[in-house]
């Protein structure tokens, strides 16, 4: 599952791609990569012209995932998240493509 939000105004060449999940069961086997080759047409079809996502900074699972289909690092946000479960903030990196 994913969530695609297609910004507005003068930023409406941008899609913020968030809650981007896969079941345990489909890991290591090609989905992650086919879905992301998915949302990238899916942009290319339809004028967007960059694409954003957060990630939490620990996810180096997902981090590679991103930067293999051409996705780059902008920077850290700081105590973005909040896990109330374990009462724990976490850092959020931003990647664009």
């Amino acid at each position: 599952m994913c969530k695609l939000i297609r910004q507005k105004h003068i930023n409406e060449h941008i899609l913020y791609l968030g809650g981007l999940a896969i079941h345990p069961d489909y890991f290591r086997k090609g989905f992650g990569r086919k879905m992301m080759q998915e949302i990238i047409d899916f942009c290319t079809n339809t004028g967007v012209s960059r694409i954003e996502l957060s990630v939490a900074v620990h996810n180096g699972k997902a981090i590679h995932l991103y930067e293999n289909v051409g996705f780059t690092k902008e920077g850290v946000l700081k105590n973005y998240t909040y896990l109330k479960s374990k009462d724990l903030f976490i850092d959020e990196m931003l990647m664009s493509k």
